[in-house]
């Protein structure tokens, strides 16, 4: 997916390199396996979705945002066809459902969202918001994705899953 998106190169590295650490502080309850395959996996669907729609988010009408929106089951269907890459595959269904229930594509919310799902969230909004997503955008410094993932404890992420966040980000610090 990185190579068919330029800008995204090295995008899943990143997250992958937070949602470990923030996996392992919390005492490893997602299967690392499970949660690296979805990592590198849930912008599969993206693929399908014309480049132009997606350089040209700002834009869109409610027939793109829909095909945006579908990339999410796009990779589970995939991925789903794999046996013995079920929780992955649910990871990546669940990964723009916020903890409120007002995501996508079903509305889920708390209890119903996998934990592979919370730490993808948070991930993926991470290196959103501290990198290059397309030509003529630039990354933000780690302090706003902090604040911005904060600000979404309790309607878009766990505040759970937050707190670990925020002690992995200090922790790295040291």
């Amino acid at each position: 997916i990185e190579s068919y998106f330029p800008y995204w190169k090295g995008r899943s590295d990143k997250i992958l390199k937070l949602v470990s650490q923030m996996n392992e502080t919390y005492g490893f309850p997602v299967d690392p396996q499970q949660l690296q395959a979805a990592v590198y996996l849930h912008d599969f669907g993206m693929s399908f979705v014309p480049p132009q729609k997606i350089y040209l988010s700002k834009d869109l009408n409610e027939a793109d945002r829909n095909m945006m929106r579908s990339h999410c089951e796009i990779g589970f269907q995939w991925l789903n066809l794999i046996p013995g890459w079920e929780e992955a595959a649910m990871m990546i269904l669940q990964h723009h459902e916020f903890f409120d229930g007002k995501g996508y594509p079903s509305g889920l919310a708390d209890k119903q969202l996998c934990e592979g799902a919370k730490l993808l969230a948070i991930g993926d909004t991470y290196a959103s918001i501290t990198g290059q997503e397309k030509k003529g955008s630039q990354s933000r410094p780690i302090m706003n994705a902090v604040a911005e993932i904060n600000h979404g404890a309790g309607y878009q992420f766990d505040p759970e899953w937050v707190k670990v966040f925020n002690q992995v980000l200090r922790n790295q610090k040291q």
